[in-house]
């Protein structure tokens, strides 16, 4: 990763899926069911691929580096995919964030 990549990564958060939420692989990425609300929503690539970085615990940085040989994009991209992706699901309350101190 560069030194720009890593002056822009996440600070100090760990990311855990939601407990009301189930997701399986599907072919073409990854389907998320929350219990608590019909339907299903779809995750192609390579947001699904960031999406099971995540829950296995990646760190940030071998997040990006992952991503960008994924999907062929540099650093600034990769870091955009998985911070917007990470923003949005958040606020859809599929992943808990936790800020870790020390």
């Amino acid at each position: 990763m560069t030194e720009a990549a890593k002056s822009k990564r996440v600070g100090s958060f760990i990311f855990r899926c939601a407990p009301e939420v189930s997701w399986a692989v599907e072919g073409d990425g990854i389907i998320l069911i929350r219990q608590d609300r019909e339907g299903v929503i779809k995750l192609g690539y390579p947001q699904s691929a960031v999406w099971d970085l995540i829950t296995q615990h990646y760190p940030f940085d071998k997040m990006i580096s992952l991503v960008s040989a994924i999907d062929s994009s540099d650093d600034s991209t990769s870091i955009r995919i998985v911070a917007e992706s990470l923003r949005e699901w958040v606020n859809a309350g599929l992943l808990i964030s936790e800020r870790v101190y020390g």
